[in-house]
């Protein structure tokens, strides 16, 4: 007699829990415009009780999320094998995987590689410092290319 596993029932506390750790994600992004500390973009005003909200969500958010992720693969390959496990994950059509990666892969190549320059060069052609020896200085893009 051949023994079927049913699929168990679907966990909507890990999806909650999910949802409301990237909400959490979110919102502490959201606020570091605000709080005291150094980051990309700043508001001139900033909040200090927005640094300790910040420091109670970075404490337990990525063990959070890990915690998320632990559990629902625990749950998935309780009714699977491994092997199955990965085909399961890897089911999206080839075209459409290498089509996201695309879509994700070339504006940051186009925009590290041909259209960056290098932070020193540019401020020495933003501002037209010059060397000791009184002449332009070239600046330098990302792939080698030189601008005189």
């Amino acid at each position: 007699m051949a023994t079927t596993t049913t699929p168990s029932a679907r966990r909507f506390e890990l999806d909650w829990l999910r949802v409301l750790a990237i909400a959490a994600v979110f919102l502490f992004h959201s606020a570091r415009f605000f709080d005291p500390p150094d980051w990309h973009v700043k508001n001139p005003t900033t909040y200090p009780a927005l640094e300790i909200a910040a420091a109670l969500v970075v404490v337990w958010m990525m063990p959070l999320l890990f915690t998320i992720s632990g559990a629902s693969t625990f749950y998935a390959l309780r009714n699977r094998s491994g092997g199955a496990f990965l085909i399961v994950r890897w089911a999206m059509p080839d075209l459409a995987k290498w089509a996201l990666i695309a879509l994700i892969s070339l504006p940051l190549y186009l925009g590290l590689y041909w259209f960056v320059i290098r932070p020193v060069n540019l401020l020495r052609f933003l501002f037209g410092m010059k060397p000791h020896g009184g002449q332009p200085v070239p600046y330098t893009f990302a792939n080698g290319r030189h601008v005189r």
